[in-house]
């Protein structure tokens, strides 16, 4: 596993290096050295594995999502689709307070918790649009037809 693929990973998670060093219980400093091209030893590998894997099942949910024409579906998956990036963060915030220093964690995570829900606004706010294009385009075609 390559410096690159981490790099990518974290991207499609849409989550901060401290975030991902958190999921891999590894330093900022440590996790950055990962993406920059160090090894990864054998008991972090198993982690940094399923951290890709949890990418690239979350590319996929995406994908299939904005690949639906209904628009009912299309709504419903984003649904449960934010129900587990829900989920996700919560887990994630427990993994950071267990991870970061006790007196400097409070201010650490809202930060933390404000970019990752901005980032979460920006992707309702992109899905909510595409629906209503969706939306405007079945309605002029339907006129059409008449």
């Amino acid at each position: 596993m390559d410096g690159k693929t981490l790099f990518e990973a974290r991207t499609i998670l849409g989550l901060s290096i401290i975030e991902a060093a958190a999921r891999l219980s590894v330093a900022r400093q440590t996790y950055s050295r990962y993406e920059n091209g160090d090894p990864i030893p054998k008991p972090k590998l198993e982690m940094a594995r399923k951290f890709v894997l949890d990418a690239e099942e979350k590319e996929n949910k995406i994908d299939k999502i904005l690949n639906s024409s209904d628009p009912q579906t299309i709504f419903t998956e984003f649904v449960e689709e934010l129900k587990g990036m829900r989920k996700d963060y919560r887990e994630l915030k427990v993994l950071l307070m267990d991870f970061m220093d006790k007196s400097s964690t409070e201010s650490k995570i809202n930060q933390i918790s404000d970019s990752q829900l901005g980032l979460l606004h920006k992707t309702v706010e992109s899905i909510v649009q595409e629906l209503e294009e969706n939306k405007k385009a079945d309605s002029k075609k339907s006129a059409s037809r008449k």
